[in-house]
């Protein structure tokens, strides 16, 4: 009986290190390949850089239900990205989380950064600030797997 357990426990254990992430082993720069492969990271940077665009594009039409549309979609958008970390990159992770609090920031400003001059300024800010870590983060990925995680980001 105890030989039985003991092989049930080694291969249990075998079964739960087989279901480990693909992005834990491998070097650094495979962990990281993998791990932009197997997330949606492409495609949410890329939206939410869109994203800003738009916000700037319902800014400048001063309609307010645009406005408070397009900055509810950024700041949705932000969330629902924050859930492909952590990468198994620890600078990676950091860059991304502060991007994504940036753009939720900045969503929060931009809701009344009609009617508040101050608040478009705290928007413009924050937008900056997350276009910076995005192209930092999108630098490091770049360099260390060779993979291209958005268009350069550009300044409205």
């Amino acid at each position: 009986m105890r030989r039985g357990l003991g092989t049930l426990a080694c291969v249990c254990g075998l079964l739960l290190s087989a279901c480990a992430g693909s992005e834990h082993s491998g070097t650094p720069s495979q962990q990281l390949r993998t791990w932009v492969s197997g997330t949606t990271l492409a495609v949410s940077t890329a939206g939410i850089l869109k994203d800003l665009h738009q916000v700037d594009v319902a800014l400048i039409s001063k309609q307010t239900n645009a406005v408070q549309t397009t900055c509810s979609v950024m700041n949705n958008d932000a969330v629902a990205a924050n859930s492909n970390l952590p990468s198994p990159n620890s600078t990676v992770s950091l860059l991304l989380s502060n991007a994504y609090s940036q753009v939720g920031l900045a969503a929060n400003a931009c809701f009344v950064a009609l009617s508040r001059p101050s608040k478009l300024a705290s928007y413009r800010n924050r937008e900056h600030q997350a276009r910076s870590l995005f192209a930092e983060a999108g630098a490091i990925i770049q360099s260390v797997t060779g993979q291209k995680i958005a268009p350069a980001p550009t300044q409205h």
